[in-house]
């Protein structure tokens, strides 16, 4: 096993929480996955955005779900900041 993926080993849970859960160790976890596998932290932040879609109700829902299908078919372009608070 190299040592990244002994890195990686330990950060399932972290993976898996909800973020307003996480320890602090568990949060330093998901910032270093941010800097050195960007595309295991993209998952997981399309994780987050489907767990917030399906938990809200009625249009404010359905805008939310049209802006996650268009984020997914254009992956690499920059986010538009959209807030939906």
């Amino acid at each position: 096993m190299t040592a990244h993926a002994k890195d990686l080993k330990g950060t399932r849970y972290a993976l898996w929480k909800n973020p307003e859960r996480l320890t602090e160790r568990q949060e330093a976890k998901l910032s270093w996955i941010a800097k050195v596998n960007i595309k295991l932290y993209r998952a997981y932040l399309l994780k987050e955005q489907l767990r917030e879609v399906f938990s809200v109700k009625g249009v404010k829902a359905l805008v939310m779900r049209w802006h996650l299908c268009f984020d997914a078919l254009w992956p690499k372009r920059q986010s538009r900041g959209i807030d939906f608070s």
